[in-house]
């Protein structure tokens, strides 16, 4: 994979952090590629989701944020709103960003 001379992909950023040992992850670099792994699609993010169980990290504010705006952009409000309340019952608060992202997808939705 990173063999390759072509320019770096999120799929070698992917190969990079399931390769990283326990202590080498925290949540800022879990956020960073979350954050970069939004073009690839929704289910990159719900795969992401998954890999923070397994690597025990605590989702906190910026991880549902990047999760809730990777589901908005690629117009899934039903999955963003989940996440919401999901993001809610671990007692994570949403902060203004959070509530910005969602309005904006689901008035662009219509879905409210």
């Amino acid at each position: 994979m990173l063999e390759s001379l072509q320019q770096p992909s999120t799929e070698d950023a992917l190969y990079l952090f399931l390769r990283m040992s326990e202590n080498q992850i925290n949540n800022l670099v879990y956020n960073i590629l979350i954050d970069g792994t939004r073009k690839c699609g929704p289910d990159n993010t719900k795969n992401l989701s998954n890999e923070g169980t397994i690597k025990r990290l605590r989702h906190d504010v910026y991880t549902y944020n990047a999760m809730i705006r990777c589901f908005c952009e690629d117009s899934l409000p039903n999955d963003a709103k989940q996440l919401f309340m999901k993001m809610k019952e671990t007692g994570c608060s949403p902060n203004n960003a959070t509530y910005n992202v969602l309005l904006h997808a689901w008035i662009k939705e219509q879905t409210i």
